[in-house]
């Protein structure tokens, strides 16, 4: 259903879609929930204008306030502040119907479905129509977003999330740490949660944050990537293991603390999917970086050569993509931007998340869903010029080409595999990572933009 709000003095949209568990279900977006007014107004709920200084720049500057951030590790030992990498715009993030963004003063705002507290306002608040501060965050410089989760970093390298904990995404057991019950996707059901942040334990380094599904991982600052929360084993069987309360994960094993992900070291830049995760490794050529992935690899999404039974436990280098300097990370598939500018995508090719047609440019048969894969990275069709990447859970990735003009392709509400350019948006400077159909950036001039891979809701300004 999609519900249209108008006035004469007030330009508004609003799309309404059913709740859905997670994002690894190939019916994919139809089935968010979200309530987005966006407009012309420019505000935020405080009266102060959306417009602000680059978050990019506003990273930087915060890092550069704390004389003992992460941003100095790059002096002699190859690591590049996540903030230099042409990738997801840090300050930005959307998950199922819900998103988040940083301000310039390290403010975290979230608007949306607050069905499980993911937008940090009172559960009372089922849905938060217009940007309102999270409480307890401050001095964030990057913040991340699953299906009904979110997570911010901050300038003193610790980490805070909020929201669903039914498979321990927000780094600590299911009711614990505060956590409250709420109403869950069917009647009856009951499922934990936290409207309040609350601080991971054992995160002390973190310089960025990538989450997707009900997993989340960190960046620190001597390059080491550390997860927690569930993230799916493939091949997925019907059902799933319990964690948590009332619920359980597609699959995989809930993981409450965070952990050390092995073979991840001298990392500059991390992309997370729903079964997967993958990170630039200093070490490539042509001043790129070498591309190493971990987890679920059952369509070859993370390396050409089977990890047992398709599960990569250690992250694994790819000898085929020394020259990245950006990742973008979907349910089944990664896409790699070059130092060339190319944007060059592997995995699943279901609905074109590869850029090309499916069963084309090499794509092989799947057993694991009668689909199409290719594990050889392959340039995505007539996209030439890139400056920044992303991708997300909703089968579909997204890129700013020159000029500022955004293309997307995949899923984009019907099979997309020539990227299309998103009508109605102004010159974007970036975007933020997303993990369903809706897709929130900043454009040059500052202000705050989203819209909908489906068309709803169409691109408008975030009031």
């Amino acid at each position: 259903m999609v519900d249209a709000v108008g006035a004469a003095s007030l330009v508004a949209l609003a799309g309404c879609w059913q709740l859905a568990p997670d994002s690894g279900d190939d019916t994919g977006d139809a089935s968010e929930a979200a309530f987005f007014p966006v407009g012309e107004g420019g505000e935020l709920a405080d009266g102060t204008a959306s417009s602000d200084a680059s978050d990019a720049g506003d990273v930087e500057a915060a890092k550069a306030s704390d004389s003992s951030d992460a941003g100095d590790a790059d002096a002699g030992d190859g690591f590049v502040p996540p903030a230099a990498v042409p990738g997801a715009m840090p300050t930005r993030a959307s998950g199922l119907g819900f998103a988040c963004r940083v301000d310039s003063a390290g403010g975290v705002w979230c608007w949306g479905d607050n069905s499980f507290g993911q937008t940090g306002s009172p559960l009372g608040d089922a849905t938060v129509a217009h940007p309102t501060q999270v409480a307890g965050v401050t001095g964030a410089i990057a913040v991340a977003a699953g299906d009904h989760h979110a997570c911010a970093v901050t300038s003193g390298h610790d980490v805070f999330c909020w929201g669903l904990d039914a498979e321990y995404q927000l780094g600590h057991a299911a009711a614990t740490s505060g956590d409250v019950i709420c109403p869950g996707t069917v009647a009856g059901e009951t499922l934990p949660c936290s409207p309040a942040p609350t601080a991971v334990a054992g995160i002390t380094d973190a310089v960025a944050i990538a989450a997707a599904g009900a997993w989340t991982c960190a960046l620190g600052s001597g390059g080491g990537v550390q997860c927690w929360g569930a993230v799916q084993s493939t091949p997925a069987p019907d059902g799933g293991v319990a964690c948590g309360t009332g619920t359980a994960a597609q699959g995989g094993t809930c993981t409450p603390a965070p952990y050390a992900v092995p073979g991840t070291a001298g990392v500059a830049a991390i992309a997370v999917g729903y079964d997967h995760g993958c990170a630039a490794v200093a070490g490539g050529v042509d001043g790129g970086d070498e591309v190493a992935c971990w987890g679920a690899n059952n369509e070859g999404q993370v390396s050409p050569s089977a990890c047992p039974a398709y599960d990569c436990a250690s992250a694994v280098v790819r000898a085929d993509l020394a020259n990245t300097v950006a990742l973008a990370a979907g349910d089944e598939f990664t896409c790699a931007l070059g130092v060339d500018q190319v944007v060059r995508c592997f995995g699943d090719d279901s609905v074109g998340e590869l850029g090309h047609a499916p069963g084309t440019a090499g794509d092989l048969g799947d057993d694991d869903a009668g689909g199409v894969f290719d594990t050889t990275p392959t340039a995505v069709t007539s996209l030439s010029g890139v400056v920044s990447l992303v991708g997300g859970g909703s089968q579909a990735a997204c890129a700013i080409v020159g000029g500022g003009a955004v293309e997307c392709w995949g899923d984009l509400g019907v099979p997309t595999p020539s990227p299309t350019t998103i009508a109605g948006l102004p010159p974007m400077a970036g975007l933020g990572s997303f993990d369903g159909s809706l897709v929130c950036g900043e454009a040059t001039d500052g202000s705050d933009w989203c819209f909908g891979l489906a068309g709803t809701p169409p691109a408008a300004q975030v009031e």
